[in-house]
């Protein structure tokens, strides 16, 4: 017959303490990795992350003159400009 093995308290107690280390263990060694990339990557993250969000383009944009439905009248022409931006929080609202 096979032997049924009992936990007793005290083996309990004893794993429950040794999952508790290694969960310490664990958070210990996330705290320091995030604590590396803060503190010693942190300017140079940044300034990759603002070359990436930045950067500069030519946009031609010719579309033609737009007329009305006569073809007479001159609605719309199209015209250059130095610099397009977007405002988000302008547009986007919670």
């Amino acid at each position: 017959m096979k032997q049924i093995l009992k936990s007793t308290p005290l083996s309990r107690k004893k794993r429950m303490k040794n999952m508790l280390y290694v969960l310490l263990a664990l958070c210990l060694i996330l705290i320091i990795r995030i604590s590396g990339i803060q503190f010693v990557q942190g300017a140079e993250l940044k300034e990759m992350a603002y070359l990436q969000q930045t950067l500069d383009r030519n946009i031609n944009p010719k579309r033609g003159t737009i007329y009305d439905s006569t073809g007479e009248n001159i609605l719309a022409v199209s015209a250059s400009v130095e610099t397009v931006s977007v405002n988000p929080r302008k547009y986007f609202k919670k």
